[in-house]
């Protein structure tokens, strides 16, 4: 068990470094946007063709499912982003820094000290996940329809776990880095090993890319099967920092 107080000065250095606040702001905007977004594209595209001489197109009225496609695609863009933007310096700033030599001189387990970060991290990004779903849901249904509450929880809850992926991803990256440079490059090294994973036969079905193939077939109304990369993120989820454990109790601080 992760000790509180450890816990607790790690989530109050997710608010002091605003890494909470741009998790937050960021994924809200564009949980608000998305459905304005589907709303407004096609006049704007209607609009533009319009003024060209010769040139008439029309395009098909925006539907819900329009505004939640484009939910996903925002939320598992920007969220991996910021995932591996937010955390790359978490571990690798503090040993190039000398802070983790600092914390780990009380008596703290380096697990723990790993951990904690790694639940800090995913509060931050619960802190985006939610207001982000909250907003597009009520803002669909204000521009369309409300959508089907279980499906949209289902891809919402799919979405957030596709962000905790790369989340415990960047977590071992900043461990393996010694200092947030090489970090940045083992995080969107691993990020680009992680989508290329989606497009092997027998092991994309169990990618977390295929969670984002999942909610987008949700999203149009589908039938889809979310049981494999659910496994598969979950598999993952647990690894990545079981992983950074194991390599930093061996690791000179």
């Amino acid at each position: 068990m992760i000790p509180r107080v450890l816990l607790g000065m790690e989530l109050r250095g997710q608010v002091r470094t605003r890494r909470l606040l741009v998790m937050a702001v960021v994924l809200t905007f564009f949980g608000l946007a998305s459905p304005l977004i589907a709303k407004s594209t096609p006049m704007i595209l209607e609009a533009v063709s319009a003024g060209k001489e010769g040139v008439t197109i029309s395009f098909p009225p925006p539907a819900l499912s329009d505004a939640l496609l484009q939910f996903v695609k925002n939320l598992s863009q920007f969220g991996a982003l910021l995932a591996i933007l937010l955390g790359m310096s978490s571990v690798a700033g503090e040993k190039d820094h000398g802070r983790a030599v600092f914390t780990l001189s009380r008596p703290v387990r380096r697990s723990h000290y790993l951990l904690a970060k790694f639940a800090a991290q995913a509060f931050t990004a619960a802190s985006g996940m939610i207001p982000a779903a909250v907003g597009c849901y009520l803002y669909s249904a204000l521009l369309f329809r409300a959508p089907s509450p279980g499906s949209f929880l289902v891809v919402s809850g799919m979405l957030f776990l596709f962000i905790l992926v790369f989340t415990a991803m960047t977590l071992l990256a900043s461990t393996l880095g010694r200092n947030t440079a090489a970090a940045a490059g083992f995080a969107f090294g691993g990020a680009v090993v992680l989508l290329v994973l989606g497009f092997l036969p027998g092991i994309g079905d169990f990618a977390p890319g295929s969670l984002v193939a999942a909610a987008n077939g949700l999203a149009r109304g589908e039938e889809v099967s979310c049981l494999s990369p659910i496994l598969g993120s979950v598999f993952l989820l647990l690894l990545f920092p079981l992983l950074a454990c194991l390599l930093f109790e061996r690791q000179e601080i």
